[in-house]
C-alpha cells in the first residue's frame, strides 16, 4: 500500500476534533473552571487533552524522516500514539513514581515548580481513545 505524505500528521492536528480538544482545555483552564469549579470542570481538561495529545504526538513523529517506523501518518502510528497518551494519562494518575516524574520533567523542561495530584478517578477519559482513533485512521486513510 502507498504510504500516506510525510505532512499527514500536521493534516490531522489541524482537523476538527485536535482543535475542539485545544479550544476545550483553553476555555475550561481559563473560564470554566473559575465559573463552575467543581468536579465536572476538572474532569473536562482529561478530555481535552485525550482530544488533541495523540494528534500532536503523530504530527511531531511526520517530522522525522525515513527510516522511523511505523510511519507516524500509518494505522500503527496513529493507534500507537492514543495507546502512548492513554498509557500516560493511567501512568501519572496510578502511580506516585510516574506522578514524580511527571512533575520533574516539567520543572526541568519549563524551569517553573510545578505540582500534580493523582486521582485515578481521571481515568473515565480514556473512553474517548476510540473516538480519536477512529478520527485519526480516517483522517490518515488507515494506510499501513
Amino acid at each position: 500500500m502507498a504510504e500516506t505524505p510525510q505532512g499527514a500528521g500536521l493534516s490531522w492536528l489541524a482537523s476538527p476534533l485536535p482543535l475542539l480538544g485545544l479550544l476545550l482545555m483553553a476555555l475550561n483552564d481559563h473560564w470554566l473552571r473559575a465559573e463552575w469549579p467543581g468536579p465536572l470542570t476538572w474532569k473536562l481538561s482529561d478530555v481535552a487533552v485525550l482530544l488533541y495529545f495523540p494528534a500532536l504526538l503523530c504530527a511531531l513523529w511526520s517530522l522525522f524522516p525515513r527510516p522511523w517506523r511505523p510511519r507516524p501518518s500509518s494505522r500503527a502510528g496513529v493507534l500507537l500514539s492514543c495507546a502512548l497518551s492513554g498509557g500516560a494519562l493511567a501512568a501519572i494518575n496510578l502511580s506516585p513514581a510516574a506522578s514524580e516524574l511527571y512533575v520533574g520533567t516539567l520543572e526541568f523542561a519549563l524551569a517553573g515548580s510545578f505540582a500534580y495530584t493523582p486521582d485515578p478517578s481521571d481515568c473515565w477519559a480514556l473512553i474517548v481513545l476510540p473516538v480519536v482513533a477512529w478520527d485519526g485512521l480516517r483522517r490518515l486513510g488507515g494506510s499501513e
